[in-house]
């Protein structure tokens, strides 16, 4: 995570969700190793003490490989997000 002054008296939060955790495919649990892209999210922009604070999150998008599996891709997920 990195916080930048976003120049005009707010911030700006950038997420990248990196845990190995986040790449299991919600569908079937198979740990998803094969890259499809990536995408940055803007979530509703927040204030803190006052100041506005806008969020980048930075997530990846993979490709199930598991044939059984009806899913053809997924989103890095956090239980903590």
């Amino acid at each position: 995570m990195q916080v930048k002054n976003d120049g005009v008296g707010g911030a700006v939060v950038c997420v990248v969700t990196t845990e190995d955790s986040t790449r299991a495919c919600p569908s079937c649990g198979v740990f998803v190793t094969r890259l499809k892209d990536c995408q940055t999210t803007r979530p509703t922009h927040l204030s803190c003490g006052g100041r506005p604070v806008s969020i980048w999150w930075d997530k990846a998008r993979w490709h199930c490989t598991e044939p059984a599996c009806r899913r053809a891709s997924c989103v890095t997920a956090s239980r903590r997000t």
